[in-house]
């Protein structure tokens, strides 16, 4: 590869590329670090040709993305055995693995009897991505197009080999989001320009992050088993127990419109069940769902629908406080599941069905949210789009970036109270801020024939305009 072709600050491909008024170009990262070293922060000296350049107020965001040079894509192969392509993601390590390694993957003791003897389905045909758009667009119901307000790298351990990955973001409602990085003992929260508003000390690793109707903040251990309530966040604020959950891991958390708390998480924080220091592989322990009071009083426990098990491994949830729904992620059963305060199903959603049996495509939902009306947003790192959801799980369109590359590899995702869209990076450790500008119709622009006559119902944003081209 020449050199025209990688970055001359880390000498690997490119990720987000920013090219400098010297018309030299960098990884936005690569140019966070570099500039961290210097005493003057609003005037950056290019690395290679020595030229000073003036900083914009919004940062690297401003400087124009070069499109002309390769970037790293999402790795394609299991970064556990690197031989077999990418299945899934874990949701508690981010490491990328194939259908084989998911059932020796384990947060728990290991035993030399997790050989390589497993029987394997063998490499998934998938489409040419050209066509995988194609035919999306075949079924299309509206694209909403967003525009990038900025992208930031997110604040990590100065150590080489750490994952960069960004785990959940949460609103708050006065204004930016929480950002969970992972492998930072701080919960930090940003405002939409990638500056830090707030540092959290946390006691210990976490997963996910509510800031309640009445500024409470809670976070969820997982290892733990327990959330803990931050008070309002500041630092003289008090600590203290929410809930203890020993009967399973905590890990998404969602307030409902009676201002009770749900909360999701497994059973087990692997994929085998430990016996006398030996691991068998079990897929069947269940997920389960609990609802609290505000008082940390269980009024609820969801984990069954007729006689069978809900949820395999449940993330991340959102509720849609009029229809009184919950989405939950599960990362094991591949899809998002939609109950309502009762616990009953009322739909799902396994991701795209392409007319082609002969090939599949990857859904790995890893992120939820619901936007102000209610309706959900869905990231798949798989996809460079987010999905939209209606209350009950009906595919609505698809959430695109107008620069075409700003919602790759998402691992998180939220609204916060300007109604901008939040996006985390699974691999590259960057926070993307995005304004919804318009629909873009694939159909008629009033009904569709897939809807059955139905009128089609389209999540608010303000401003937001329909593109008739």
């Amino acid at each position: 590869m020449s050199d025209e072709n990688v970055c001359s600050v880390c000498w690997d491909n490119f990720k987000f590329p920013k090219m400098l008024p010297c018309k030299h170009s960098f990884c936005i990262s690569c140019l966070h670090e570099f500039l961290g070293g210097l005493k003057d922060k609003s005037n950056l000296i290019c690395p290679l040709c020595r030229e000073p350049c003036y900083v914009p107020d919004k940062g690297f965001t401003d400087f124009p993305t070069n499109y002309f040079v390769p970037v790293e894509k999402t790795p394609k192969l299991c970064q556990d055995c690197q031989e077999l392509p990418v299945y899934k993601n874990c949701y508690l390590c981010s490491t990328i693995i194939c259908k084989k390694c998911d059932r020796l993957h384990s947060h728990g003791k290991k035993s030399d009897k997790q050989g390589d003897d497993g029987n394997d389905n063998g490499s998934i045909a998938t489409l040419p991505p050209h066509l995988h758009w194609a035919l999306m667009h075949q079924n299309m119901k509206t694209e909403l197009l967003c525009q990038q307000i900025s992208m930031f790298v997110g604040e990590f351990l100065p150590i080489d080999d750490i994952r960069k990955s960004v785990r959940s973001i949460a609103v708050s409602r006065t204004g930016g989001a929480y950002v969970r990085l992972n492998e930072n003992e701080f919960l930090l929260k940003y405002d939409k320009h990638g500056k830090i508003v707030n540092r959290i000390l946390l006691h210990a690793d976490a997963a996910t992050v509510l800031e309640t109707m009445d500024g409470s903040l809670l976070i969820s251990h997982f290892a733990l088993k327990a959330v803990v309530c931050y008070g309002n966040g500041s630092p003289d604020s008090k600590h203290f127990y929410f809930v203890k959950t020993p009967t399973f891991h905590p890990i998404g958390m969602t307030e409902l419109q009676n201002r009770n708390i749900a909360v999701s998480g497994p059973t087990h924080l692997c994929t085998a069940k430990c016996k006398n220091n030996d691991c068998e592989l079990s897929k069947t322990s269940p997920g389960v769902l609990h609802i609290y009071t505000r008082q940390g009083t269980l009024v609820k426990e969801i984990k069954q629908d007729i006689m069978e098990h809900i949820f395999n491994f449940p993330t991340e949830i959102a509720s849609n406080k009029r229809t009184e729904t919950i989405a939950v992620c599960d990362t094991h059963l591949n899809k998002v599941i939609i109950i309502d305060y009762d616990g009953k199903v009322r739909g799902f959603f396994k991701g795209w069905k392409l007319p082609f049996t002969l090939f599949s495509e990857n859904f790995h939902p890893l992120s939820v949210c619901s936007t102000a009306d209610g309706y959900f947003l869905v990231a798949d790192p798989h996809k460079e789009c987010l999905h939209i959801l209606n209350p009950y799980g009906k595919f609505i369109g698809i959430v695109r970036g107008e620069d075409g590359d700003s919602l790759a590899d998402s691992s998180a995702v939220c609204v916060d109270a300007e109604n901008n869209i939040w996006v985390g990076h699974h691999n590259q450790g960057t926070i993307t801020v995005l304004k919804p500008s318009c629909f873009k119709n694939k159909f008629d622009q009033l009904r569709f024939p897939f809807l059955n006559g139905e009128d089609l119902q389209l999540p608010f944003f303000p401003g937001l305009h329909l593109d008739a081209n």
